[in-house]
This record gives structure tokens, C-alpha cells and sequence, in this order.
């Protein structure tokens, strides 16, 4: 906390200390006025910036915008406005400049077209831009069909029915929850959180492992104006993420009618939008309708995913210093997986309903001050209902399943089936979320030396108003022998995060060469006031420099924090049953006796847990070269060493045992009695704590290249490479326990050990390797009003394996809980017991094995077509040829076959009016 202090005390010097400077040197005035236009008449409510001074605005009812008190000399203006070309030029500002701006509508009959992600290359760090006309020739149907355009990011199929498709995995080579769990999703300014998600089997307390991250197919794509991906250190004013941000900007200007469908072989959408001009000074309203139907392939019925998405979002300039914009947005999905109505049908069903509504109003007012340019704010409130419920049948394989639901220890005498049952229930959760921010930005100009200045403070409060996990009849629930026992989960107290930042981005000019440099600091404070409190100070750092002409250099390093949620900070209890009584008649039902005992305790609060912590490190070179080519290699290295993983934490509990041997009163015609104070043994068990700790580790490291290779003369195509190498590797940290193995018979007839092994926890460390490429080829054809992208996807190699290193136990548990260390000589002694058990038998030497598969490649083509300014068509193909070959898997002797499921073909049109 010391330390802590000292930082925010070294920021409130560094601003009085450039308050003093800035205030003492008089500024230039100049203003800078924009009239924007398109076919001779106004254009209002087009976006209009300056960035290099952190300067937005939008255009009023005359198509004007006006930027006052500014610094002479050189600025580019940006403007832009969905569905025209966006619109940049630098010029030199002296005195009160004036430019009249002429838009110019999106069309493939202009000579460019950008139907690819572009990387931000003034920004030091990595990020891409996907822009609507790239979405529309993707024919993307949700955010996650445009994460395919992000470089590494590949994908071979798309099937909205596959829950995995809408997590997304950012810089990562095999799935993490912990990475999962750290990509932010930001849609308007307000953050799509899942840190009041709860798990929907009930299974909230043995883990932690297993973390929600957004699920991005509820996410429309039709809607999407454009896409920033972070996949690099971002700046300070995102936070609560550790593998990157994506941040989408949704539909709010005035545009015609659009009605879009497109249809495939994995299902069909529908859309339909408009932005409506009220009038004079009144706004405007954009209103969105979006309804998908998706099935995992046509021959198969057992699956299917339904998405509703609505919205309207009202746009006002109030005044010449304050813009608004506010917005409700609606989704629901119905994923469901069940029989096939062509096959006699048995009941069983799987059915997932989410629903997200958002209200959610931002703003900027322009003060135009010194110290407070401009400052913007957005609130948001989030209300997610989600309703799991599965039916299905209860397997009893051996005869006897014995209904367990006690939720206190004790002794209960319990019903039990002697067949399988029909069962049905499921798990109602209702997370809230609200979100509010305020920032205030201001620069100043010195000679050479440009700075901007960011600052702003945000609270969310997070809870889950849901009743838990449910069965629709007690005595036949779903999962009659786990931990899915009832437990609500609106008795958890909600969560409270207060975070504070400040971002300093420098230009400055030496020699002609730029050099930017983007410094940030980001506080987070979760649940203060509270004995499970816990924060986090974040650096970061950015920087580029123009070398040459011809190569920029680009560096940076960067810690990010992820917040625990809900279901880590506030587990429920663990349970453990054993048979105490079990003793069936075979001449007289009424003799059976059937007692369990059930073992219940709190998970211990995880007041120690801590934020999960991000450390990022990349490189970067930017090559510019003749036509337009641009080659740019990044080389990253991100590592996170305190993920959320289960503890090694054992504890012991004893349980009676009865018989008719000795603990049981059997009387002819009369109910069994039980002597409770005679037990025929009593048996002492282990048992896992499930606490949760931060010993997860996971390291990401490789390199990612964007090529753009420029056009080949004479056949107007331009090509585009990109692609990437990973190496992803997780383990755990400190130590795990173990039961021992080749132990006497009693020992496995009771289930009971007794003693447990502690072992180094990394002594095995999985890790995933994965080298892929694309390379597009996009034909622009203006005078046919044409585009068309052929696709090449190549994974190179998956190599999966594990790094081991000799397995042996460092200590054992006794069942007082004492534990006692076993040094080397005890290893290498022949015959050494402990509790009658040789250790030399205990642990085992394993060797380092991996295995590879074979590459895959696969060739797409997309074709876009406009029949006139208002009608757009479209086409595209997955495995192009329709190549599945069979390929035999390194180490191995079986075949398997490649590309299967990938092909599919789709068509889109789109009428606007």
C-alpha cells in the first residue's frame, strides 16, 4: 500500500508540475471549421476528429463543425460517417481555417477498397480496424465470424451451434479459461461482463478453473459499424482484461432502409435497419431488427440455435459543446440440442436461453478549457437472464442409485432407485450489471512536442440475482451423487470495482522522424471495505519511432489486471457421502436400510485470492516499401502467473460405518435399528478443501506478421499475408496432492487412504505449438462494381505435448493433517514404507512426448457484387475444392480425416430503399 501511495502521490506532482508549465505559456489561438457535405446538402452528425490532439465532435443541422483555441501548425482531420469513404487530410492551421468536406458514399465503384482488417499504424501498439465493407464481404453473422479477419486468428468453419466459436482466445494456442475469461468485450463504450456469470451445472465450488468469457455469437454482425481489436498492450483506459479488448462500434447515423438475408449451409439470417433524420436540431434514431436460425449441418436435426437481436439508439448534437447518444439493445438466444424428430423421440433435451438487455447513454461536452478540453462520460446497465435446463435419463448401470441431497452433515437414511429415471432440471441466472465512466482529456503543443493528456475514473457494481441451480422433483434430480446441490446464488454479496487512470500520449518530431510515445497508469480496487478487498496497479508503456522513412520500430511492456467474479470470490460448500448403513433383504423390502453420511463445509472465503495479473512484452518492425506495400513483424511474449486454478488444500472427517455384524439391531417383523454409538468401523477420509488459489500459470509466446504485399499490375489484385507462430504453455504452480497407488485391499474396498503425496505441481507442463497462415487475394473490379477474396488458409502444425520432469513426492499427509517431507535418501532406499506403503512404487519417470498434426489447408472465395447503388449480392465457399484427405497423426497409426465439416457455401443480398 506504500508503494501504492507513493505512485498516485508522483501523479497528483506530475500534474500540478505541467499545470505550472502549461499555464505559464500563452497559447496561439487558431480554430479550424468544417463543413461537411454529400451531394450539395449538409451532412449532420458526421464524426469529426483531430487525433492528433484527442479532439472529437460531430457536425450540426449545417453539415458544421467547429474546433476552437487550437495550436498553429500541421493537423490531419478525420471525418467520418457510416456508409462513405472515410475522409482524411492534414493541413496547416493558421488563424481561423475553414474546409469544406465533400463526402463520398461506399461503393465498389470507387478505385479503393478495403475489404480486410487494417492494422492501426500510428498506434505503438498492436491493433486492427475491421470496417463495415469487410464485414459485409465476409458475410460475418456475429462478432465472432469477424475475429476471423485478425491475423492468427483462424478458423475453418463457422457454426453458431458451437458454443466453443463465440469464446474468444487471443494470443493463445489451446483453450484457457483464464484467457477466456480476460478478453473484454466493450460495445458502445460499455463493457459486456461475465464476472457475475455462475457455473449452470451448479458446480460452483470444486475449481475455479472453469471461467465465462463472453460468448460473442449473441453479438450481430449486421449492426457492427466498425471493430478495434487490442492485441497488444492497451492503453489505460482499458481494463479488467489480461489477453486483449475488442471494441465494437454499433449503427447510429442516418442511413436508407437496408434489409440484408443471407443464407448457408449452417443456417439463415435476417436483418433489417434504418437511421431516421427527426428533423430540425431533434436527432437521430436508428432502429435494427436481426433474427438467425443456425444448425450445425443440414442432415442433422439434434441441434439448433435461435438469435433475436433488436435495437434503437437515439443521436443528438444538444449544443455546439454537448453530444449524446443513447441506446437499448435486446438479444436472445435459444441454443437447444436434443433428439432428432425423424428418430422416435426419448425426451431428452438440452436448453440454453440467454437474454441481454442494455441501456446504456454516453457524452462529450466541449469545454474547451486548458485542462478539460473536452470531457465524455458513458452509464450502463446491463440485466442478463440466462436459463439452463436439461432433461434427460439417469444412468444406474449397477442397480442401486442412492438420491443424495443433504445439504448438512449428518447421518440420513435415503431413498434409492434400482433402475434408471427420467429427470429434469437446470440452473436460473440473472447477473446485473452496471457501469459508469467519466474522463476528461486535454493536450498542449510546444514546438516540435505534442501531448495528450487522458484521465477518468469508472465504478461498476456487479451481482446475480438468480435462484441457482434447481430440479423440477427432489427426489429424482439430475445429478443425485455431485456437488449440484441447491444453492442460490442471489445470497452472494455483489461486487463493487472502482477504477482510476491516467494516459499520456507524446509525438514528438526529431530530425523529421516521429517518435510517439504512450504512457499509462491504471488502478483497480475490487470490493473495498471488505475483508476479501483487493487491488492492482497497472503500468504501461508504448513506443514507436520512425528510423527511416522505410522502417519504424516499435516497442512495448505493459501489466493488466483481470478482477476474480463471483464464483470465485464467493464459492458455496463442498460435499462428500459415504455409505454408512447399507443393508438390503432379500425377503423383505421392508428390511432395507439405506443411511449415508454426508460430509458439508463452507468453502473458506478466498480473502487472499488476487487479481489476475497480465505481463506483456512485444517488439515490432514496420517496413514501408514502394506501391503501397507494408510489412509489419511482431513478436510478443505474455505471461500470466497467477491464474485461477484449484488449491492443493486437504483436510479429513471421519464417518461411522454399521452392518449386521455389528452396529445394526435386526428384529424379525420390527424396523431395523441402528446402535450408533457401535459402529462396525469407523473410517477416516480425506477430502479437497476446493479452495481456490492463483497458481495457474500460462505463457503465450510467438510472432505474428501482416503483409500487405501490394497489387500484382495488370489484373487489379491485391495480396494480403498474414499469419502466425505461437507456442502456448500451462501448468500450476506450488504443489498437488495425491492418493498413493498400489496400496493394500482394504485400503481400496473402504475407499480410504491413508495418508496423502505431496508432489511439485509442475512437474508436467502441457503445452500447444501452432503455426498458420492466410493469404487473400482480393480482385477489385470498379467498372463491374466487383470484388472478389480467394482465400488460403494453412494450420501448418498443432504439436501438443507435455514437458516432464521425474515425478517424485517431496512430502506425504498424515490423517492428523501433519505433514512430513520425504528427502532423497528415503527415495533411494529399496524397501522404504510409510504406513506399510513402498515408496518406491509411489511417483513415476516421464518421458517427454508430443504429438503432430498434419497441416490442413483449405481455399475460400468470397464475391461481392453491387447491381446498382442500392442492391448488393453476394457469394462465398469454404473448401473451395472439397478437400477432406485422411491424414496419419505423428506417433501414431490412426488415420483421421481432414477438413471435415468445413464446406459450405452461402449467399447474401441486401436491399437498401
Amino acid at each position: 500500500m506504500r508503494q501504492k501511495s507513493r505512485f498516485l502521490m508522483g501523479i497528483v506532482v506530475w500534474v500540478f508540475s505541467y499545470a505550472t508549465l502549461w499555464a505559464s505559456s500563452e497559447q496561439v489561438q487558431n480554430s479550424l471549421t468544417l463543413i461537411v457535405k454529400y451531394d450539395g446538402d449538409p451532412l449532420p452528425m458526421a464524426v469529426c476528429q483531430l487525433p492528433q490532439y484527442d479532439l472529437s465532435t460531430v457536425s450540426d443541422r449545417n453539415g458544421t463543425a467547429v474546433f476552437s483555441k487550437l495550436p498553429a501548425g500541421k493537423c490531419r482531420v478525420v471525418v467520418r460517417y457510416l456508409g462513405f469513404e472515410t475522409y482524411e487530410q492534414e493541413l496547416e492551421i493558421r488563424g481561423n481555417a475553414v474546409l469544406e468536406i465533400v463526402m463520398t458514399e461506399t461503393s465498389l465503384a470507387l478505385e479503393e477498397t478495403t475489404v480486410v482488417a487494417k492494422a492501426i499504424v500510428d498506434n505503438p501498439s498492436t491493433s486492427y480496424k475491421i470496417e463495415r465493407q469487410a464485414i459485409d464481404h465476409l458475410q460475418a453473422t456475429s462478432l465472432s465470424d469477424v475475429m476471423e479477419l485478425i491475423p492468427g486468428q483462424i478458423s475453418f468453419k463457422r457454426d453458431l451451434t458451437d458454443t466453443g466459436t463465440g469464446q474468444l482466445q487471443i494470443r493463445t494456442e489451446s483453450y484457457n479459461g483464464n484467457n477466456v475469461w480476460g478478453a473484454q468485450v466493450i460495445v458502445d463504450g460499455i463493457p459486456i461482463s461475465s464476472n457475475a456469470t455462475m457455473d449452470k451445472e451448479g458446480e460452483y465450488n470444486t475449481t475455479g478453473s472453469t471461467s465465462y468469457g463472453v460468448d460473442t455469437r449473441s453479438i450481430a454482425a449486421d449492426n457492427i459499424e466498425s471493430v478495434e481489436v487490442i492485441t497488444g498492450i492497451p492503453s489505460a483506459e482499458y481494463g479488467d482484461l489480461t489477453s486483449g479488448a475488442v471494441i465494437v462500434k454499433t449503427k447510429s447515423t442516418q442511413t436508407p432502409w437496408q434489409v440484408r438475408g443471407k443464407i448457408n449451409l449452417q443456417g439463415e439470417n435476417v436483418s433489417l435497419g434504418k437511421g431516421f433524420s427527426l428533423g430540425h436540431d431533434k436527432g437521430i434514431l436508428h432502429v435494427n431488427f436481426d433474427y438467425a436460425h443456425a444448425w450445425s449441418e443440414p442432415r442433422d436435426k439434434r441441434t439448433s440455435y435461435d438469435r433475436y437481436n433488436a435495437g434503437v439508439t437515439y443521436s443528438r448534437r444538444v449544443s455546439h459543446l454537448w453530444n449524446t447518444k443513447s441506446s437499448f439493445s435486446y438479444a436472445n438466444v435459444w441454443d437447444w440440442s436434443g433428439d432428432d424428430p425423424d428418430v422416435a423421440a426419448t425426451g431428452e433435451a438440452t436448453k440454453n436461453r440467454d437474454e441481454r438487455m442494455v441501456f446504456s447513454h454516453s457524452g462529450e461536452l466541449s469545454f474547451n478549457r486548458p485542462f478539460s478540453r473536452s470531457v465524455s462520460y458513458a452509464v450502463g446497465m446491463t440485466i442478463n437472464n440466462s436459463h439452463y435446463r436439461k432433461s434427460t435419463y439417469v444412468s444406474n448401470s449397477q442397480g442401486f442409485l442412492p438420491i443424495l441431497d443433504a445439504e448438512e452433515t449428518g447421518y440420513y437414511q435415503v431413498p434409492y432407485e434400482t433402475s434408471s429415471y427420467y429427470a429434469s432440471g437446470g440452473t436460473i441466472s440473472r447477473p446485473r450489471n452496471f457501469y459508469a465512466k467519466v474522463s476528461n482529456s486535454f493536450y498542449k503543443t510546444t514546438g516540435p512536442l505534442n501531448q495528450n493528456v487522458s484521465m477518468g475514473v469508472e465504478y461498476r457494481n456487479e451481482s446475480n440475482q438468480g435462484v441457482g441451480y434447481y430440479h423440477d422433483d427432489s427426489r429424482y434430480p439430475l445429478s443425485p451423487k455431485t456437488n449440484s446441490r441447491h444453492r442460490p446464488f442471489n445470497d452472494m454479496p455483489a461486487l463493487n470495482q472502482i477504477n482510476a487512470y491516467l494516459q499520456d500520449n507524446l509525438t514528438l518530431l526529431v530530425n523529421d522522424r516521429t517518435l510517439r510515445l504512450s504512457a499509462g497508469l491504471r488502478y483497480t480496487l475490487l470490493q473495498p471495505g471488505r475483508t476479501e478487498r483487493v487491488s492492482s496497479l497497472s503500468p504501461r508503456l508504448n513506443a514507436s519511432f520512425d528510423l527511416f522513412n522505410w522502417l519504424m520500430l516499435r516497442a512495448g511492456y505493459g501489466t493488466s489486471y483481470k478482477t476474480p467474479g463471483l464464483m470465485h470470490l464467493y464459492p458455496g460448500k463442498t460435499y462428500k457421502d459415504r455409505v454408512a448403513v447399507n443393508y438390503i433383504s432379500q425377503t423383505d423390502e421392508a428390511h432395507n436400510l439405506v443411511i449415508y453420511h454426508t460430509f458439508a463445509e463452507q468453502v473458506k472465503r478466498s480473502e487472499d485470492l488476487k487479481n489476475v495479473k497480465s505481463q506483456k512484452v512485444e517488439f515490432g518492425t514496420d517496413f514501408r516499401l514502394p506501391g503501397n506495400r507494408l510489412m509489419r513483424v511482431t513478436v510478443y511474449d505474455d505471461q500470466t502467473r497467477n491464474g485461477f486454478s484449484a488449491a492443493a488444500a486437504n483436510g479429513v472427517y471421519t464417518a461411522n460405518v454399521y452392518d449386521a455384524t455389528q452396529g445394526l439391531i435386526i428384529t424379525p417383523g420390527e424396523a431395523i435399528q441402528v446402535d450408533w454409538d457401535n459402529p462396525a468401523r469407523t473410517d477416516t477420509v480425506f477430502y479437497s478443501k476446493g479452495l481456490i488459489a492463483n497458481n495457474n500459470v500460462t505463457l503465450n509466446r510467438g510472432v505474428e506478421i501482416d503483409f500487405q504485399l501490394g497489387e500484382i499490375p495488370g489484373i487489379r489484385t491485391q495480396l494480403f499475408l498474414s499469419g502466425a507462430y505461437g507456442k502456448t504453455t500451462t501448468y500450476t504452480r506450488g504443489t498437488k496432492i495425491e492418493s498413493p497407488t498400489n496400496l493394500p485391499i482394504e485400503y481400496s474396498v473402504y475407499e480410504t487412504v491413508p495418508f496423502k503425496l505431496v508432489y511439485l505441481a509442475d512437474t508436467s507442463k502441457p503445452y500447444t505449438k501452432r503455426m498458420s497462415s492466410t493469404l487473400r487475394a482480393v480482385c477489385h473490379i470498379p467498372e463491374l462494381r466487383m470484388v472478389a477474396t480467394l482465400t488460403n488458409k494453412i494450420l501448418w502444425y498443432t504439436i501438443t505435448g507435455t514437458a516432464y520432469t521425474t515425478k517424485d513426492p517431496i512430502g506425504w499427509i498424515d490423517t492428523d493433517l501433519s505433514y512430513h517431507e520425504i528427502t532423497q535418501e528415503m527415495l533411494d532406499e529399496e524397501g522404504y514404507t510409510i504406513k506399510g506403503v513402498l515408496l518406491s512404487q509411489q511417483g513415476s519417470d516421464q518421458s517427454d512426448k508430443s504429438s503432430r498434426s498434419p497441416k490442413t489447408v483449405m481455399l475460400s472465395l468470397n464475391l461481392t457484387k453491387e447491381l446498382g447503388r442500392n442492391t448488393t449480392v453476394s457469394f462465398y465457399t469454404n473448401n473451395l475444392f472439397f478437400k477432406e484427405p485422411w491424414k496419419k497423426t505423428k506417433n501414431s497409426y490412426q488415420y483421421s480425416k481432414k477438413n471435415t465439416g468445413t464446406f459450405a457455401f452461402g449467399a447474401d443480398i441486401s436491399f437498401k430503399f
